[in-house]
């Protein structure tokens, strides 16, 4: 099959490329949603990150934060303390653990403050332009 068969082939005209020109059946790009917040993890999202961040500590206490149904929330609440009580004594272990934790809540704080500036903004500029056309209205005389 030459070039100029490929071309005209329906399957070929179906399928869509990305920024990374990687070819997508059915024309669908790969989903590129936003990650699911910290407030919103379940036990298994925690056990996930864990899995990935904490590498050896997952395998000496991932069983230990499902069995404590530790969630997003309970997880970024959580302090040295906290982690002593619960089983963890090795006090290295409790600070890398900590280290961990302290990082992605920072990253959750972080995007918090995004969202909100970003959310902030779009009120005062929508403020602002609903302040504008009320007053184009009062003073039709000053629109030149």
């Amino acid at each position: 099959m030459n070039s100029e068969q490929r071309a005209g082939d329906p399957r070929q005209q179906t399928k869509t490329r990305d920024q990374s020109n990687t070819v997508h059946p059915h024309g669908k790009k790969p989903n590129k949603s936003k990650p699911k917040p910290l407030y919103f993890w379940d036990c298994a999202d925690v056990n996930k990150w864990m899995k990935k961040w904490c590498g050896p500590l997952h395998e000496k206490y991932g069983e230990l934060l499902l069995e404590q149904e530790v969630t997003g929330r309970t997880l970024i609440r959580m302090n040295e303390i906290k982690l002593e009580k619960m089983g963890i004594s090795n006090i290295d272990h409790r600070r890398e653990l900590m280290q961990q934790i302290l990082r992605q809540r920072l990253k959750h704080e972080m995007t918090d403050l995004k969202n909100m500036d970003q959310e902030g903004t779009g009120f005062a500029q929508s403020r602002y332009q609903s302040i504008k056309e009320k007053d184009k209205d009062k003073h039709p005389e000053n629109n030149t």
